[in-house]
């Protein structure tokens, strides 16, 4: 999968109804506190070969952020656990992006790119935490 980093992307919107007025609006899918759509159950270890898989695929610095997760392992309780069942946040993804300069356009294609692995959040956390050990 070669996606380019100058894709025009376009966030998804929904149909929500207001509660007061009854009436159709349409509302972004990336607002607070939205994720990656995630199942659960899946597997990190799988989630981790795949997103390592598509490094080689994509272009920079996408690669260099998804082989970060190489070492990211699955834990069977406390909260990495809870981070590893539940998609990225898109807010998590937006710190990544920052961190390494991305452009809005490009933060983009990151989400794009996320959604398409899935990542975890745990992915997430492990990504921005070798981020801040390069940085320091």
């Amino acid at each position: 999968m070669t996606l380019s980093p100058r894709q025009e992307y376009r966030r998804p919107s929904t149909q929500t109804k207001s509660r007061h007025t009854g009436s159709v609006g349409t509302t972004s899918t990336l607002g607070t506190g939205e994720r990656v759509p995630f199942d659960e159950d899946a597997s990190l270890e799988v989630l981790t070969d795949r997103a390592v898989a598509m490094a080689e695929a994509v272009a920079e610095p996408y690669g260099y952020l998804l082989r970060q997760v190489l070492d990211c392992y699955p834990v069977s309780e406390g909260p990495l656990y809870d981070q590893q069942r539940r998609g990225a946040s898109y807010n998590s993804l937006a710190v990544i992006g920052h961190k390494v300069g991305m452009t809005k356009a490009e933060r983009g294609q990151w989400y794009s790119i996320a959604e398409a692995v899935p990542l975890s959040q745990r992915h997430a956390g492990h990504i921005l935490s070798r981020l801040k050990r390069r940085a320091a």
